[in-house]
């Protein structure tokens, strides 16, 4: 009898290899549907179908689950593992794709600070320390809470010193994210949570510098824990902080770093001492001093010009005397001059003007007071006969508030005689380059009273000799010079 052949073993069925999403979804504590749905957004990542990965095709593969698991407030979008559409709650057509960070941690090679410009990862063993007050609020949570910690008047440099500081006394990294230059991202708040995301997988404190710039962004930081360590999270600002409100589970602190406001009595001692001080004398320059010659000068032969503004006045005065000449022993001294009396206030009101220290002393005086004003000449309006305005035009209506260049204008273009003679009495005294045009124009009118109202206007305004005219004598040759001809010396 033949031998039957043992039958052939069953072979064993092949070990199904761990998706490279696993690790992952166990430190975020993922359910089925989330993992899938992390593992799905993986592999579009790594494949090379040019398909995109909408939210309708996961329904398709995953199941109707997906809307409840890619909401804002589950695992996957709340510690930034996958990111759908602009944000908010998903549609149909929105994209599903990994967070940014994400595809470098599944393959081993994380990079917490290569999320955005700014972000630097501070390790443990460095230099420096936290400041006393952080160091006793430390102290006093113990560690052992998950932390809000706010900073007012924390710059950008003291907040790096302040990530040295934490990482040498906790004994672990800290993340630091700079929130200015992370305002400028497309989407801050996605950035801010993938921060999150990096600190917890590391176990690392977050700490944000320039937090103000972020405004309400920093919300998306309030993810639940995941790391073994207490989380910790420190909002500063060289400014002010926002509010956390609502901030659960985090225990909230605010501090402050800007000085104290000082109290009354210590601004009242302030004020005194800057009361006392006594500013240093100045002395005037040598050029002031020369342009106060001049001045005078010109005073002294009728020339009047404004002066400029008074300088500083010395805190002690200087008497107005001239230094003495030496003298012989056998003549007398002469009195010592007496500074001049100061000049009475101008009648038009104008304050006299205070000389410098070194003007006193070399010119005498306290304070020169200009000369007063010629008064303008006094022209009065010439009479009117009444006969001269038979068959007169219609005047123009004029509103009572006119300001000068409508009168102007109505007194060049109006056909009532009467109405440009008023007017014109009305313009009296006004120096403006359309009152003196329409003065100018009245003055070659045909109307004899229009043309004597307006020739009177402008004597009042340029005095009495606005329209004199002075001879041009006429240039006088030179007689020519007898040297061209002349030879050279000792003749040709």
């Amino acid at each position: 009898m033949k031998k039957k052949k043992p039958a052939a073993k069953a072979k064993a069925p092949a070990k199904k290899s761990e998706p490279r999403t696993t690790a992952l979804a166990a430190r975020f504590a993922l359910d089925a549907v989330e993992r899938r749905i992390l593992q799905l957004a993986y592999d579009a990542e790594q494949g090379d179908d040019a398909t995109e990965l909408t939210l309708r095709r996961v329904r398709a593969i995953v199941g109707a689950e997906v809307n409840a698991a890619l909401s804002p407030k589950r695992a996957l979008r709340r510690h930034a593992l996958v990111a759908v559409g602009a944000g908010g709650m998903p549609g149909a057509a929105d994209l599903v794709r990994l967070a940014p960070g994400v595809l470098a941690r599944v393959d081993g090679a994380a990079e917490p600070d290569g999320l955005w410009l700014g972000c630097c990862r501070v390790t443990p063993g460095g230099r420096g320390d936290v400041p006393a007050r952080i160091a006793a609020l430390l102290g006093e949570l113990g560690g052992a809470t998950a932390t809000l910690l706010t900073l007012d008047g924390c710059s950008r440099r003291e907040a790096h010193e302040l990530a040295l500081g934490l990482a040498r006394r906790l004994s672990r990294g800290v993340l630091l994210v700079d929130g200015e230059l992370m305002a400028d991202a497309p989407d801050p708040a996605l950035l801010l949570a993938c921060a999150r995301r990096e600190a917890d997988c590391e176990g690392d404190a977050l700490v944000v510098c320039e937090a103000g710039r972020l405004g309400e962004r920093w919300r998306a930081l309030l993810a639940p824990p995941t790391s073994e360590a207490p989380a910790m999270l420190v909002l500063a600002d060289g400014e002010r902080t926002r509010d956390p409100v609502a901030a659960a589970p985090f225990a909230v602190r605010r501090l402050s770093l800007h000085p104290p406001a000082p109290t009354a009595t210590a601004t009242a001692a302030a004020t005194e001492a800057r009361a006392e001080e006594k500013p240093a004398p100045v002395d005037d320059g040598f050029e002031q001093i020369r342009q106060q010659a001049i001045r005078d000068a010109e005073r002294a032969l009728g020339i009047f010009r404004q002066p400029p503004p008074p300088p500083r006045a010395p805190t002690t005065p200087v008497p107005a005397t001239l230094p003495a000449k030496p003298q012989p022993e056998a003549q007398a001294q002469p009195a010592p001059i007496q500074p001049a009396a100061p000049s009475p206030p101008s009648p038009s009101g104008t304050q006299p003007v205070k000389r410098s220290a070194k003007g006193a002393q070399y010119f005498g005086g306290e304070s020169v007071a200009p000369p007063p004003p010629a008064p303008p000449p006094v022209v009065p309006p010439p009479p009117v006969d009444p006969s001269a305005f038979a068959g007169d035009g219609t005047p123009i209506a004029v509103a009572a508030d006119a300001p000068p260049d409508e009168l102007a204008r109505v007194a060049t273009t109006s056909p009532s005689a009467a109405q440009r003679i008023d007017l014109i009495n009305r313009l009296r005294g006004i120096k403006s380059a359309a009152v003196v045009a329409a003065l100018r124009a009245n003055a070659m009118s045909q109307h004899p009273a229009v043309r004597a109202a307006a020739e009177a206007a402008m004597a009042s305004l340029f005095g009495p000799n606005w329209n004199a005219t002075r001879p041009i004598p006429k240039p006088v040759q030179p007689p020519p010079s007898d040297d061209k001809d002349r030879g050279p010396p000792g003749g040709w």
